[in-house]
């Protein structure tokens, strides 16, 4: 009987598929690093791409027009608050204008009690709506604002319903965002100038204003950066 015996060498086999791997990674490679070139140079274009939208005045209802941005430029203009830069110092009586018609102009009235001609809005509602339009950065108390009355006892803001006519009212016109910043033109057209066609449909007036709102974002919402005539 003749014996023998066979050796196995796993080494050589482990080096080779090794080596077949290497020269896999050097033939991909070139495709890897573009694909890597390519998302990053389409993430770098992203934050700087321009976004435009435009709005024809005459699909737009005036004065309560609830859109993305409309919390933000309807209470700006019936309040004809026309200049602020961030930073800038707020009264509170301005403020709850403010926040009080940021929640007019988007929301049902039939939402909030209704005593004798008044809406009843709770004072959180209103402080939240001055933290959206001007960051939670902006120092707030609750108080009166003319006929916008602040009820201690109950907590609540009692607004009327009657009897406001605005000078103004809000035409949005188009919206830029670039860079992290959303500006939004908007045409103030006084309410008196408003008049009807023979059809009678509503004849929008000349702007006696154009200002620009220009919203940054925080977190996950946009706030009011500034406000300016054009």
């Amino acid at each position: 009987m003749i014996g023998f015996t066979i050796v196995l060498n796993k080494r050589k086999r482990h080096r080779r598929k090794k080596e077949e791997n290497r020269r896999k990674l050097l033939y991909f490679l070139p495709v890897i690093l573009i694909a890597i070139f390519s998302v990053c140079v389409s993430v770098f274009l992203k934050t700087d791409e321009t976004e435009e939208k435009n709005y024809s005045a005459g699909d737009i209802q005036v004065f309560k027009t609830v859109d993305d941005y409309s919390a933000y430029y309807n209470p700006i203009v019936i309040n004809e608050f026309f200049s602020y830069k961030k930073g800038d110092k707020i009264e509170n009586e301005v403020l709850v204008r403010l926040g009080v018609w940021s929640i007019l102009c988007t929301e049902e009235r039939k939402k909030y009690e209704v005593f004798d001609g008044t809406l009843s809005i709770k004072k959180e509602e209103v402080g939240e709506r001055v933290t959206m339009l001007f960051s939670d950065k902006t120092d707030f108390e609750n108080v009166s604002s003319g006929d916008i009355i602040f009820d201690e006892k109950s907590e609540c803001y009692v607004v009327p319903v009657m009897g406001f006519s605005p000078e103004y009212s809000a035409v949005l016109t188009s919206v830029k965002a670039e860079k992290g910043k959303t500006k939004l033109m908007v045409e103030c057209l006084k309410s008196e100038g408003f008049k009807q066609d023979s059809f009678g449909k509503t004849v929008l007036p000349e702007a006696d204003k154009n200002i620009i709102i220009t919203l940054d974002k925080d977190r996950n919402s946009y706030f009011i950066e500034s406000v300016s005539e054009e």
